[in-house]
């Protein structure tokens, strides 16, 4: 399955749900890069930053689909009311008021530029790719850094 193929299908299945959200969410991360035309061949995850009323609201929908042995490697850099989820050939992260620590302070991540792209009959808000390549160099990690640097043929 290409990575578009794999966001595809994850809105298929998961969007009945995602139409219940009281707030606005986003996808961040390689699939909203995927979704804004950028060529990204493949995909870890889909993130969705939501709140956290909505977090809890998807952890109770989707508990059967829950990966309760998911071990989160950058818990001094990012903290949220997460939780990760296993749709048929792609895992989910959901991650409500998402903060960054930015020189020993948590930080929210604000979206402040968005898009709407269509995926599976549903419109779905990404960040327009100026804001995506800001909210990479916010996290600050190699990898980051690096998507941040691809992005900029985009700009």
């Amino acid at each position: 399955m290409t990575a578009l193929e794999k966001i595809t299908h994850f809105f298929e299945l998961a969007g009945g749900d995602l139409h219940l959200l009281k707030h606005d969410y986003f996808v961040i991360g390689s699939a909203a890069m995927v979704l804004a035309g950028c060529e990204m061949y493949k995909i870890g995850d889909i993130n969705l930053l939501t709140s956290s009323a909505d977090a809890n609201f998807l952890k109770e929908q989707w508990k059967d689909r829950q990966v309760k042995d998911h071990v989160y490697a950058y818990d001094r850099i990012f903290r949220s009311n997460s939780g990760r989820f296993r749709f048929k050939g792609v895992d989910a992260e959901v991650m409500g008021n998402l903060e960054v620590n930015a020189g020993q302070q948590w930080v929210p991540l604000l979206v402040r530029q968005f898009m709407n792209v269509t995926v599976a009959g549903m419109q779905v808000k990404i960040p327009t790719i100026k804001e995506q390549h800001r909210i990479y160099r916010f996290f600050g990690r190699p990898k980051d850094i690096q998507k941040a640097q691809l992005l900029l043929k985009h700009l």
